[in-house]
């Protein structure tokens, strides 16, 4: 379920934290959309922001990507040190947002040996 004019940093439908963020084509590039942890929610959220913290700077909001992945990135910010991960289906239209982050777990492993946090787990605990 996608919900189209909130874009707060929490679930509209029941207030959890994202799991991760999901980039979907529109126009000539992508909008940004966060996935609920719980009830798996898509609500538009802004592409240079932090979610955790609200961090506008960019920065301060570095991005990661392994070759492995060419599709997921860490998105990271260096004020609070979270993070989540994101799936850009405009790079790969068939992934499956929920399923590719989960499958994408060597991204969590190196971000927290990197000193970040994840915002919130995803349902195998990375």
């Amino acid at each position: 379920m996608q919900v189209a004019s909130y874009t707060g940093p929490l679930c509209p439908l029941c207030y959890s934290r994202p799991q991760a963020a999901v980039l979907r084509p529109e126009g000539d590039g992508a909008k940004r959309l966060l996935l609920c942890s719980f009830c798996l929610t898509e609500w538009n959220f802004r592409r240079v922001v932090c979610p955790a913290c609200a961090e506008e700077n960019k920065d301060k909001l570095p991005r990661y990507s392994a070759a492995d992945f060419p599709y997921v990135r860490v998105e990271a910010c260096d004020t609070c040190k979270t993070y989540l991960k994101s799936v850009d289906l405009s790079v790969h239209g068939l992934a499956v947002p929920v399923v590719d982050e989960i499958a994408a777990a060597p991204l969590d492993l190196w971000a927290v040996d990197h000193g970040y946090s994840k915002i919130e787990p995803n349902l195998v605990n990375c």
